[in-house]
C-alpha cells in the first residue's frame, strides 16, 4: 500500500499495487467500512501494470486516483482517473495523458477543479508538470504556476498548496505555492 484518504463518513480508501490471491488480479483501490472490512458496495476495479500513488476525494464524493496505469476497470485512463463514490470508473472524466505518464499527486481545488503532478514521461517533454484540470477533464488555461518540481501536493483548508520533493539523499524540500 501506498497511499490512504479518509472519506466524510470516515471509510479509509487504499491504493498501491494491491493484488488478490491466487489469481493476482491487481486492483487500484479498494475501501474500508470505518469498522475496518472491505466495503462489498465499493468496486474493486482491475487496472493494469503499475501502481496508485495518490487518492483525493472531491465535495460530490467523488475519487480521484494518480499513478502509474494505462487502464482501470479494462478503461483507457493513463495516470489519472476519476471513480463514482461507488468505485466505477466516471468515464466522462478524462485528462488524456500520454502513456507512460506517471502520476505522483492528484488534489481537489475546491469548485476550480482538479491539480495533477506528474513526472516528465520522457526527456525533453515540454508538458507543464502541475496542471489544473476542470472537473471535466480539460487544462485549465487560466491556472498558471512557475512551480515545476515536487512530488506530492496538498491543498491546505486555506486554499495554499503545499508541495514537496526530495533534492538529495537525505534532503527534503517544502513549499508553499498561493493559487487562483
Amino acid at each position: 500500500l501506498q497511499v490512504l484518504c479518509i472519506d466524510s463518513l470516515d471509510r479509509i480508501l487504499l491504493g498501491g499495487v494491491i493484488r488478490s490471491e491466487p489469481t493476482r488480479t491487481q486492483y487500484a483501490c479498494i475501501r474500508l467500512t470505518s469498522e475496518g472490512k472491505i466495503d462489498p458496495s465499493f468496486q474493486r476495479l482491475s487496472m493494469s501494470d503499475g501502481s496508485v500513488n495518490s487518492i483525493a476525494i472531491d465535495s460530490l464524493g467523488r475519487i480521484y486516483i494518480g499513478g502509474s496505469f494505462d487502464t482501470i476497470g479494462g478503461i483507457r485512463r493513463v495516470g489519472v482517473a476519476r471513480l463514482n463514490p461507488n468505485g466505477d470508473v466516471d468515464e466522462t472524466f478524462d485528462v488524456r495523458l500520454d502513456s507512460g505518464s506517471w502520476v505522483t499527486a492528484v488534489a481537489t481545488q475546491g469548485g476550480n477543479g482538479v491539480l495533477v503532478q506528474r513526472r516528465y514521461s520522457h526527456y525533453g517533454d515540454t508538458i507543464p508538470r502541475l496542471r489544473r484540470y476542470s472537473f471535466q477533464g480539460f487544462v485549465d488555461t487560466t491556472f498558471v504556476t512557475k512551480l515545476d518540481y515536487g512530488d506530492l501536493i496538498s491543498i491546505a483548508p486555506n486554499g495554499k498548496l503545499y508541495t514537496t520533493r526530495q533534492v538529495q539523499t537525505r534532503t527534503l524540500f517544502v513549499g508553499r505555492v498561493e493559487l487562483k
